[in-house]
């Protein structure tokens, strides 16, 4: 039960953010860098499958081992950090390498926005399955 609360948290606290950074950050940066490759529509079912594999991920990856192994407040931010520069990181570096026109202020946005986002899956999924669960 404490990890489908910290699901739940996590997930609210990452869609709130998510569209906050993506109408005021990526979608402007994207629009005017690679309008070529906007699509007109949201692909929702690949969106919606991402956000669940996402959140999952940092909580079976970040929060489930801080609970199980006391981690403190350090490693968990530490670790949250990593996963998001690493997958966010990975999109970005990929796209750079194989689309035109990719830039590496889109490369450096989305990576640090991965850090920033996973911690906060995170800390809010921890803090909620400390709380409730």
């Amino acid at each position: 039960m404490p990890y489908l609360i910290a699901f739940l948290a996590g997930a609210l606290v990452f869609a709130v953010l998510d569209a906050v950074f993506i109408t005021q950050l990526a979608l402007p940066a994207y629009e005017a860098t690679v309008p070529h490759l906007m699509a007109e529509d949201v692909n929702w079912p690949a969106a919606i499958l991402f956000y669940v594999g996402y959140v999952a991920g940092v909580i079976w990856l970040v929060v489930r081992p801080a609970r199980l192994h006391g981690w403190g407040w350090g490693m968990v931010l530490g670790q949250a950090a990593v996963l998001g520069l690493v997958g966010y990181g990975t999109f970005a570096l990929t796209s750079m390498a194989v689309l035109e026109g990719w830039s590496w202020e889109l490369v450096l946005t989305d990576t640090l926005w991965g850090a920033v986002a996973s911690v906060a899956i995170a800390v809010s999924g921890l803090l909620a399955a400390r709380r409730f669960g």
